[in-house]
C-alpha cells in the first residue's frame, strides 16, 4: 500500500534502525525496492518479515540479528542455514515453516538461542524437524498439525532434552484427535522433567478424563507454574474435580485457561475452580 511504501520511504532517510517488521501487509514493487535497500543498509537486530515469500536470501548478508521472525518455504533452506550460522538469534519465529531437517543440522549448537516459535503449514511433513530442536531454549511454541501420534512421540523425546524451558506451548491446529494413554503419560512424563516451566499451554489435544492420572503428576513436579492453559480438550466435570484437587497443593496459579471444554457448563464446578487462580478463563462453546 502507499502507507506501507512511505513508511519504508521514510525508513531509508535513517541509518539507526535496528527494528524492522513487516507483517500482515502488502507490498508493491516500488515497496519491494525499498525493502531490499533497507536490508542491506540498516543495521538490524530485530526483524520480522512474515508477509514476503522468499525473503531469506536478501537476509544472509546481515551479522548483527537478534530476533527474526520470518515465512519459510522449502526453497528457503539453505538461505537459513546461512543466517542462522551468520548471527548469534536470541529469538526466532519460523512462521509457515516448511524447513526439512537438514538446513537445520547445527540447530542444537546455536547456543544463544533461547525463543523458539514454529507455526507449521497444514500440509508440512514437520515430525522429522523436531530432533533438531535446541537443548538449551527457554521459550518452545510449537503450532502444528497433530495427524498421528508421531509428532507427540518426537516432542516428547525432544522435550527429555529441553530441560531449561521456561514457557511451552503445543498447539493442535485440527480438532479432532485420539491420543492414546501411553503417548499421553510419554509426553506429559517429559514435560515433568522441565521442572523451570513458568507457562504450560496445551491447546486441543484432546486431553480428557482418562488422562488425568498422568496429567496431575506432571503438574506436581512443575513447582514454579504461574500459568496453565488446557483451553478446547475434552476435560469434563469430573476432570476439572480431579484438577482442582491437585491444585489444592500448590501455590495458587496467575492464570488458568480452562476455555471451551465440556466442563465449563458446570457453573458449580467452575466457581471451585475460580478459587485455584487470581485469573480464570472459562468461556463455553457456542451452539
Amino acid at each position: 500500500s502507499m502507507t506501507t511504501q512511505s513508511l519504508l520511504k521514510e525508513a531509508t532517510e535513517k541509518s539507526t534502525i535496528s527494528t524492522l517488521g513487516l507483517e500482515g501487509c502488502s507490498l508493491n514493487e516500488e515497496s519491494l525496492k525499498l525493502l531490499r535497500s533497507l536490508l542491506l543498509n540498516l543495521p538490524l537486530r530485530n526483524l520480522a518479515l512474515t508477509s514476503i515469500e522468499g525473503s531469506a536470501r536478501h537476509l544472509t548478508h546481515l551479522h548483527q540479528l537478534q530476533s527474526l521472525k520470518i515465512a519459510i518455504s522449502k526453497e528457503d533452506g539453505e538461505h537459513m542455514h546461512d543466517i542462522l550460522q551468520n548471527n548469534r538469534l536470541q529469538s526466532l519465529h519460523l512462521h509457515r515453516c516448511e524447513l526439512t531437517p537438514r538446513p537445520l543440522k547445527h540447530f542444537p549448537s546455536f547456543d544463544s538461542l533461547r525463543e523458539l516459535h514454529i507455526k507449521i503449514p497444514t500440509n508440512a511433513d514437520w515430525v522429522p524437524l523436531i530432533p533438531a530442536l535446541p537443548n538449551h531454549l527457554h521459550t518452545l511454541h510449537l503450532s502444528a498439525v497433530f495427524a498421528t501420534e508421531d509428532g507427540f512421540l518426537a516432542i516428547s523425546t525432544a522435550l527429555s532434552q529441553c530441560t531449561g524451558l521456561n514457557d511451552l506451548l503445543i498447539r493442535n491446529e485440527i480438532a479432532h484427535l485420539h491420543l492414546q494413554s501411553s503417548t499421553s503419560e510419554a509426553l506429559f512424563a517429559s514435560i515433568a522433567g522441565c521442572v523451570r516451566i513458568k507457562s504450560l499451554v496445551l491447546h486441543r489435544l484432546n486431553i480428557d478424563a482418562a488422562a488425568m492420572h498422568n496429567l496431575t503428576r506432571m503438574l506436581h513436579s512443575l513447582y514454579h507454574l504461574d500459568v496453565l492453559g488446557l483451553s478446547e480438550n475434552g476435560l469434563n466435570s469430573d476432570a476439572f474435580i480431579t484438577l482442582l484437587e491437585c491444585l489444592k497443593q500448590r501455590s495458587q496459579l496467575e492464570i488458568m485457561d480452562l476455555s471451551l471444554n465440556p466442563g465449563c457448563a458446570d457453573r458449580n464446578v467452575v466457581k471451585k475452580m475460580q478459587k485455584c487462580c487470581h485469573y480464570l478463563l472459562h468461556h463455553v462453546r457456542k451452539l
